[in-house]
């Protein structure tokens, strides 16, 4: 006797991330994105952005402003 079971059928709700750059989250400059698959479904389950040498650029150049700002408050 061979008993059937099957996945269970669970809601599933995509979280989307983008890039936290200057205060704000901004889109990617990529349309690449990495999904990652819920092991029990295999249905995604999250999507992060492939961030590329413009997003880094933007984020360090960002860094640099706000961490300028704070050294010539003091």
């Amino acid at each position: 006797m061979t008993t059937e079971v099957s996945k269970p059928q669970i809601a599933t709700t995509v979280r989307s991330y983008q890039n936290f750059i200057n205060g704000k989250w901004v889109a990617p400059n990529s349309d690449q994105i990495y999904e990652r698959k819920s092991p029990v479904t295999g249905q995604t389950i999250v999507q992060i952005p492939w961030s590329n040498l413009a997003d880094a650029d933007a984020a360090i150049q960002a860094e640099r402003y706000w961490s300028g700002i704070g050294a010539q408050g003091s």
